[in-house]
C-alpha cells in the first residue's frame, strides 16, 4: 500500500511538471533554442511565432525569433521584430541582443537600407556599456565602417583604440 502511495506521488509530480512546461513561454525559447542550434532555423521560427502569438509581451521569445529570422537571411522579418517590440529598452542590459544589433545593422548595410543599418548602429550606440573589452571594441570597430558620417566613425574607433 504504502508503494503504491509513493508511486501514485510520483507519477502526480511529473504530471504536474509537464502541465506546468507545457504551458510557459520557457517551452517556445527552449524549443526554439535548439532548433536554431541545431540548424533547423525554419522549425525555430515557426516555433518562436507560435510562442510569441501566446505570449506577445515575453521580449526574450522575440529577440530569439529576431535572431531566427536573420539566420535564414530574412533581415526584413529580424527589423520587423526589433523596431515593433522595442527591444531596445528592455534587453539593453542583455551582450546577446547588444551584439545582435551590429549584426543587424550590418546585415541591413549589405542589403544596402543605409537608413535601417545606421539606426540600428546608433541604438547600439546609445545602449552599449561603458566597458572596455575585445566585444566592445570589435563592434565598434563594425560600427564605425556601418555609418556613412566619417567624423563619427573616426570618434567611434578612436574610442575603441583608447
Amino acid at each position: 500500500m504504502k508503494n503504491i502511495g509513493i508511486l501514485f506521488g510520483f507519477i502526480l509530480i511529473l504530471f504536474s511538471g509537464f502541465v506546468f512546461w507545457t504551458g510557459t513561454p520557457y517551452r517556445y525559447l527552449m524549443e526554439g533554442s535548439t532548433d536554431l542550434t541545431s540548424g533547423k532555423v525554419a522549425k525555430a521560427i515557426e516555433t518562436l511565432n507560435d510562442g510569441l502569438n501566446h505570449y506577445p509581451d515575453n521580449d526574450e521569445i522575440a529577440f530569439l525569433l529576431a535572431k531566427a529570422c536573420l539566420s535564414s537571411g530574412e533581415y526584413e522579418d529580424a527589423n520587423k521584430v526589433v523596431k515593433d517590440k522595442q527591444l531596445f529598452v528592455s534587453l539593453k542590459e542583455n551582450k546577446e541582443f547588444q551584439d545582435f544589433l551590429v549584426d543587424l545593422a550590418e546585415a541591413n548595410q549589405r542589403a544596402g537600407d543605409l537608413k535601417l543599418a545606421s539606426f540600428f548602429a546608433k541604438k547600439y550606440l546609445s545602449i552599449q556599456p561603458d566597458e572596455s573589452s575585445k566585444r566592445i571594441v570589435k563592434n565598434q570597430i563594425k560600427i564605425g565602417q556601418i555609418l556613412t558620417d566619417e567624423t563619427e566613425a573616426v570618434k567611434i574607433w578612436e574610442g575603441a583604440f583608447n
